[in-house]
């Protein structure tokens, strides 16, 4: 008796057993929707990224607009010669750097869904912001270059 009632409680575990697991469909769409999370997540970070790249320029070529322009008025004064060209140069091209990094954020924010966010828009943007870093640390080197020959290092 003991025996047919321990056979019948093993056989009741494994019948049992195969019923608490999960079906296939269930795991498919779980597995769908981590995924579908995952690449959402990783674009929230790149536009984390891209945001974070466009406020440090921004802040870089703004504390460099003001030194620019200072360096300029001063040499100015000291030369006696007239810089408003040097002055409207690194105006315009303070103006359009500022509105390219403006512009690069704008069409993020266009963006209804972060699924949405490919590579090649991401590299696009990066390589936008990158460009206008570098057009503006080459201006920005020539000022620098002139206040060093005004101050005679």
């Amino acid at each position: 008796m003991k025996r047919k009632l321990l056979t019948f409680m093993l056989t009741m575990c494994l019948v049992l057993a195969g019923y608490g697991g999960v079906s296939h469909d269930e795991y498919d769409k779980v597995v769908t929707e981590r995924d579908e999370l995952k690449k959402e997540n990783d674009n929230m970070q790149k536009v984390l990224e891209l945001n974070t790249k466009v406020a440090e320029c921004k802040a870089k070529i703004e504390a460099e607009y003001e030194h620019a322009k200072f360096t300029i008025l001063v040499t100015e004064k000291a030369s006696g010669q007239s810089t408003e060209e040097a002055m409207q140069s690194v105006d315009d091209l303070y103006n359009t750097s500022i509105n390219t990094l403006n512009a690069t954020i704008d069409t993020w924010d266009t963006i209804d869904s972060p699924t949405e966010i490919d590579d090649e828009t991401y590299n696009s943007a990066i390589q936008t912001v990158d460009t206008v870093d570098e057009t503006w640390e080459k201006t920005y080197e020539s000022v620098v270059s002139i206040e060093e020959v005004m101050v005679g290092k």
